[in-house]
């Protein structure tokens, strides 16, 4: 799952998520942007935690537009 963000920061953009594979990321500007869609909350929670452990060092800001399939 590291190098899946690692890859982020390097700019490959189209590579689904590990974990997650409906969701993809893009990082323009130092600005992270997730799309695509998770199975549950939980799984969007995950998501958001692994982007703030990351936001850190690689990124500003976030705009999650991940949505939950109901």
């Amino acid at each position: 799952m590291h190098s899946w963000w690692l890859g982020l920061v390097a700019g490959r953009s189209g590579e689904p998520h590990p974990v997650s594979p409906r969701v993809r990321g893009i990082i323009e500007e130092r600005h992270l942007t997730l799309t695509g869609s998770v199975e549950s909350d939980a799984e969007l929670a995950a998501l958001a935690d692994e982007a703030e452990h990351f936001k850190q060092e690689r990124f500003e800001s976030f705009d999650n537009q991940v949505v939950v399939l109901s």
